[in-house]
Order: C-alpha cells, then sequence, then structure tokens
C-alpha cells in the first residue's frame, strides 16, 4: 500500500522489516521462505528505483534475480516469471542509468546461462 501511495520512506521501512524477518525464517527453512525473500528484494528495489537511488536498486534487484535463477533451476514453470519480472526490472533501470553498462552485460551473461 505505502508504494503504491508513493509514501516510500514508509514503503522501504516495512520492507527491510519484512526482510529481515524471511530471511530470518529462510535460515531454518530456505525452501518455504527465499520465493518470499525474492519479492521482497524485487520491491524493496522497487522503491530504491522510484527514489532515484538506483545503485541499491541495482543491488536488490541482482539479489533478488538470484534467488529466482536457483529456484528457476529446480522449478522451471513456477519462477520463470520472476526472472522476467526482475530482468525487466533491470533492463528499465539500465535505461534510465544510461551509460553503465555493467547490468547490461550482466542480463546477457545470466540470460545465456539459463538457456544454454
Amino acid at each position: 500500500m505505502y508504494s503504491n501511495t508513493q509514501r516510500f520512506t514508509e514503503a522501504e521501512a516495512y520492507y527491510l522489516r519484512a526482510l529481515e524477518i524471511r530471511e530470518h525464517l529462510a535460515s531454518a527453512h530456505p525452501e518455504a521462505y527465499e520465493p518470499d525473500i525474492a519479492t521482497t528484494l524485487n520491491n524493496l528495489a522497487g522503491v530504491y528505483y522510484y527514489t532515484h537511488r538506483f545503485n541499491k536498486a541495482e543491488t536488490y534487484y541482482l539479489r533478488a534475480l538470484e534467488i529466482y535463477e536457483r529456484l528457476f533451476s529446480q522449478w522451471p514453470d513456477l519462477y520463470a516469471s520472476g526472472v522476467q519480472m526482475v530482468q525487466k526490472n533491470l533492463r528499465i533501470l539500465e535505461g534510465v542509468k544510461q551509460g553503465t553498462h555493467k547490468t547490461t552485460l550482466s542480463f546477457w551473461e545470466r540470460l545465456k546461462k539459463l538457456f544454454t
């Protein structure tokens, strides 16, 4: 709700708290909580994107992508959309950052690994 109403300070605080809780729970049951961690990371990255903290956004998008790719390798039907969502967000971020090729290269390298 806070993100949707552009109350990004509150959204960031709640996402960070949710991430902390989910990472704690995942330490005992990763299979149950890693998808939630990836979603929270993606949402938190969105907050950073919309508040023009692009380096932080990239960091959190990449963490989310790492989790989704690992999940995709085990359950492609369940997690293909998560991989695609985060990749799309990274492409948008890269377009905004213009001139930084690190993310674009990383994106293409990751994509090639998934489908070769």
